[in-house]
């Protein structure tokens, strides 16, 4: 039997100017950032409409070349039009309007350095891209642009903030009726630290919007007259501190239909101060002032990020100061902005801005080289640990250990226990060692016993005898004890005799002797399993067909390949590299076949029903260097494999493969973890084409590290699992179905807690659901409890017991099997059959079970929530 869980079985450049290539299908597949930008220089500056569709569009700039990539409404982009703006640069301001009045964007673009003169050009919309430029002069270089009406016409004018020479700054009006740009006015200030930035809103209340500028604590006023031109009105002195740089951002902050204006400063890089001046009939008001922790970098955006109805400020860092994250200054009414929500990303840069790219109604931020999707709060923008808890361990696959129909995630000497939902809770589950002496890490896992559960081959480490540090002790055997726990067999090697930690490739469980219990393959040799359970001195790996010698280097992966309901042993290596397949034989005997012959495989391999057909076909990782690699599909025939398909090389290292219709076309997609030369992971998702064993290019998606891939919350799409949850949104939210187990059971004969599951999906027309018991006494009855709301009532139905459902009503009453001798060992499997009447629908379970050696005879499990979806 195959202890290792169905994990490993069936279970290009977006950015190059002049030649953009993006892949049309890509959407927000998984909750994680989807990469916009590979290998050639550019980055994502800005967006708008561009093609008037009714969805926002990316600008793309390197240099002074802009390229478009035209949303198709579900973020995925297709090459749009350039433009060559040879006396631009990525931070020149850019504004997006129809000055002519044809219904195409025109874009009008701030110029201004050592090279060129200072002023603004007006490039005009066309059916296929822009025109010509033209050109108006300013005395300063343009540092911000923004555009408002402030006249009779239809079109709006253009509002600019440049800097002249120190200590002057210079703001203004540009009229761009008709593109052809017009300087209104220009007005002049001083400032002594610097002029930071720049704002437009009707200060004094006469329907004409006026310019703000910020220079340390201190806001001047421009009014603006009919025909554009400015005249200085006054300086307010905020509450900000002498010495800041000020940041400003110009909405309505709270929803009474004009602009307010919202400040904000670093404090240092620790805290910000944000201010918020209220727009009134009198002129402007300032409100308190909101401290918030982490400094919120000047690159902001107002925005109802969490979609409550008022504005936010979204802001990015654009530099690795404490580290680099997403903020999110939440507006909770009364101008005060007391919580910064944040996330940490691994990239920097101004990026395109906030807005809805996927059109599902939630806004998204178009980062620098990435599409970081939205829900409304900041859990998903980038994947985070399991739960908040530890990585999974690399050593184990995760399996559903407790029997309850979700898989659990293994982490040196705990588990961490999925409640059906995917969160993860850790438990240690190994019996306590003497004082100084500890558990390291898993070497090896396997059934050891052959009562069908997973034991551990542990690392110990204890005081030195040497040394003034701990250093390893022994290697002891832990044997599920079905209660919950492990049971010590003590040390299952010879004392001091270090196998290592594995890699869950280096050192694998498996019959090679064939006497029918599963032994140590590691390094070239077998470590024989004797009647005891310990293991005896090592002896060569005596198979013909594999290569041997001391450049020969081994690793090792366990899978029943051609489902015949007996484990084979695969064996990648190097010098030669290659993959051999070793199969048991009667006799026993041990016959041998390579089935691949190129570069470094990494294990583990992937088998399952790749090309639509009967037959089993393998996908492995071929890598030709750390940051190299590609996928390659050998195909299943009746006698063996066929000829290897490869697909498109890829910049990174791959490893680890799933298969799922992530894009839900009805074709499989492959899965893969991936890390670039950057030490940057990602899950790439190669989709599947019609012709079969054939893929497109790989649609990249950032995360942490990747261990494997297994559907964590029981929604019937595989997630990827490792340093980092990376959920699948094929299945996502209460309409595909939802699960989770809540409040705790009682413990009854033996000490075994009885636990109460399912696996699922649970939605119309699933075939899989079904609820599981657990750890029951034995052969024994219990009644279901069912009900429509959680509770917690102590004492009820019986004394020492506690009610998690209510109203509470009898659904039935069931035998519970009994598997195994002993306590613990009662279970019971109940299919569901999810009628489109339970659609939409939310019922609470409960087990309560006749024990004998329970107080009162009677035991409970835990709750078990289930929402049927649709």
């Amino acid at each position: 039997m195959n202890v290792f869980p169905p994990i490993f079985r069936v279970t290009a450049p977006l950015l190059a100017f002049g030649s953009l290539v993006l892949p049309a299908s890509a959407q927000r597949l998984f909750d994680a950032p989807l990469r916009l930008e590979a290998l050639a220089a550019g980055f994502y500056v800005d967006h708008a409409d561009f093609d008037g569709d009714g969805d926002e569009d990316l600008l793309g700039q390197f240099v002074g070349d802009l390229t478009w990539a035209v949303n198709d409404g579900a973020a995925g982009f297709t090459t749009g039009p350039s433009l060559d703006l040879p006396t631009t640069n990525v931070y020149s301001p850019k504004v997006f309007a129809d000055f002519d009045g044809d219904g195409r964007l025109d874009l009008a673009v701030g110029i201004g350095d050592f090279q060129n003169p200072s002023g603004v050009m007006v490039y005009l919309g066309t059916p296929s891209g822009y025109g010509p430029g033209t050109f108006v002069a300013t005395t300063g270089s343009v540092a911000n642009l923004e555009a408002l009406n402030i006249d009779l016409d239809p079109e709006p004018e253009l509002a600019f903030f440049g800097g002249q020479a120190f200590p002057t700054y210079a703001v203004g009006w540009i009229d761009a009726s008709g593109g052809t740009p017009v300087l209104l006015d220009e007005a002049t200030g001083d400032y002594s630290f610097g002029a930071n930035d720049h704002a437009i809103l009707d200060v004094n209340g006469d329907g004409l919007a006026d310019q703000i500028m910020a220079s340390e604590n201190r806001l001047d006023v421009f009014f603006t007259a009919p025909g554009g031109l400015l005249s200085f009105g006054f300086t307010i002195t905020t509450a900000h501190s002498a010495g800041s740089y000020l940041n400003l951002a110009a909405g309505d902050l709270d929803g009474d239909g004009d602009r307010d204006l919202l400040t904000w400063d670093d404090l240092g890089g620790n805290q910000t101060r944000v201010i918020a001046l209220e727009q009134t009939p009198t002129g402007l008001v300032e409100h308190p002032t909101s401290v918030v922790q982490d400094g919120v970098s000047y690159r902001g955006f107002l925005a109802d990020w969490d979609g409550d109805g008022d504005l936010d400020l979204f802001a990015n860092d654009i530099a690795a100061i404490n580290g680099v994250k997403l903020h999110q200054l939440e507006n909770v009414g009364g101008f005060s902005f007391p919580v910064n929500h944040t996330v940490a990303v691994p990239f920097t840069g101004n990026g395109a801005g906030v807005a809805d790219f996927d059109g599902d109604g939630l806004l998204d931020f178009g980062a620098p080289a990435h599409m970081i999707f939205g829900d409304g709060t900041f859990g998903t923008l980038y994947p985070g640990g399991l739960s908040g808890g530890p990585s999974i361990a690399p050593a184990v696959p995760v399996r559903d250990w407790e029997g309850d129909g979700d898989v659990d995630v293994p982490l040196g000497s705990a588990w961490g226990v999925n409640d059906g939902a995917g969160h993860i809770t850790y438990e240690s589950v190994f019996p306590p060692l003497p004082a100084d002496y500890f558990y390291s890490s898993i070497s090896a896992a396997g059934d050891f016993d052959g009562n069908g559960s997973l034991d551990y081959l542990v690392r110990v480490f204890g005081p030195s005898p040497l040394f003034p540090f701990n250093a390893f002790d022994s290697a002891h055997l832990m044997l599920d004890d079905g209660l919950g726990g492990f049971t010590d067999q003590g040390s299952a090697l010879p004392k001091g005799v270090d196998l290592g930690a594995s890699n869950l490739t280096r050192i694998v469980a498996f019959d090679a002797d064939g006497d029918g219990d599963l032994d140590l393959v590691v390094n070239q040799e077998v470590w024989a399993q004797l009647p005891d359970g310990t293991f005896g001195l090592p002896t060569p790996l005596a198979v013909t067909g594999i290569p041997t010698g001391a450049f020969f280097s081994p690793n090792y992966q366990v899978l029943d390949v051609d489902l015949d309901g007996q484990d084979e042993l695969l064996i990648a290596g190097t010098s030669p590299s290659g993959l051999w397949l070793v199969d048991p034989q009667p006799g026993p005997s041990l016959v041998t076949t390579q089935l691949f012959s190129g570069a470094s495989v990494a294990l583990p391999v992937l088998a399952g029903d790749v090309g639509g057909s009967p037959a089993i076909d393998l996908v492995l990782a071929e890598n030709f260097s750390t940051f190299n690699g590609r996928l390659v599909v050998l195909p299943g025939t009746p006698s063996g494999f066929g000829a290897p398909v490869n697909l498109a090389f890829d910049q990174r290292g791959l490893r680890y493969i799933a298969l799922d219709d992530v894009d839900a076309d009805g074709l499989g997609d492959l899965l893969v973890g991936a890390i670039d030369s950057g030490g940057r992971h990602s899950v790439l998702v190669y989709p599947g084409l019609p012709t079969a064993f054939q893929f497109a290019d790989s649609i990249e998606y950032l995360s942490n590290t990747i261990h494997g891939f297994a559907d964590i919350d029981e929604d019937g799409d595989v997630d990827g699992l490792g340093s980092a949850l990376i959920a699948s949104r094929r299945f996502n939210g209460p309409d595909d179905g939802q699960l989770q187990q809540y409040g705790a059971g009682t413990p009854g004969s033996g000490g075994a807690v009885p636990v109460l599951g399912a696996s699922g999906p649970v939605r119309v027309g699933s075939t899989e659901a079904a609820l599981h018991v657990r750890r029951g006494p034995g052969a024994t009855i219990a009644a279901l409890a069912v009900g429509t709301d959680r509770a917690e009532l102590a004492g009820f139905p019986l004394p020492g017991l506690t009610s998690l459902v209510d109203p509470i009503g009898l659904l039935a009453v069931v035998n519970l099997s009994l598997v195994g001798s002993g306590p613990g060992q009662g279970q019971i499997d109940i299919p569901v059959n999810v009628s489109p009447a339970l659609a939409g629908h939310t019922f609470t379970h409960q087990f309560f079970l006749v024990d004998l050696a329970a107080p009162g005879f009677v035991t409970q499990t835990n709750g078990l929530e289930i929402h049927y979806g649709f």
